[in-house]
C-alpha cells in the first residue's frame, strides 16, 4: 500500500519554526504517486521542450502541482518501457518541474528569513 504524505501548514509560522517548515516542504519532493500513469495516458506526462504552451504551463504550476506531476514523471520512468524518445522527454520535464519546485522553495526560504528578520 502507497502512502501519501500530507502537508500541515500552521496559520501563523513561528520564527523558530521557520527551519522545520523549510524542511518539511523539501521533504515533501519525496511524495509517491499512489495511482501511477499507464503506457495509455503516459503520453500526457510528456511536453517536448519545443512545445512553447506546455512548457509555460509547467512553469506557472504551483508548488504542489509541479511536486506532483514530478512524482508522477519519476514512477513512470522508474516502471520502464517508455521508448527513448518518451524517456528523453519525460526526463528533460522532470528536470523543468524540479526547476519549478526548487524557485518555489527558495521564495518560501527567503520569506521565512524575511520573517525572522522582522521579528528580530
Amino acid at each position: 500500500m502507497t502512502t501519501r504524505k500530507k502537508a500541515t501548514q500552521p496559520t501563523t509560522p513561528d520564527p523558530s519554526e521557520s527551519a522545520t517548515l523549510v524542511a518539511e516542504a523539501e521533504d515533501m519532493t519525496d511524495v509517491v504517486v499512489e495511482n501511477s500513469p499507464t503506457r495509455d495516458d503516459a503520453s500526457s506526462l510528456t511536453a517536448p521542450d519545443d512545445d512553447a504552451d506546455a512548457v509555460a504551463a509547467d512553469l506557472a504550476l504551483g508548488y504542489e502541482a509541479a511536486r506532483d506531476t514530478l512524482a508522477e514523471i519519476v514512477e513512470r520512468l522508474e516502471s520502464g518501457g517508455a521508448s527513448l524518445s518518451e524517456s528523453m522527454n519525460l526526463w528533460r520535464r522532470g528536470e523543468r518541474l524540479a526547476e519549478v519546485c526548487q524557485r518555489h522553495l527558495d521564495a518560501a526560504r527567503a520569506e521565512v528569513a524575511a520573517r525572522d528578520d522582522d521579528v528580530s
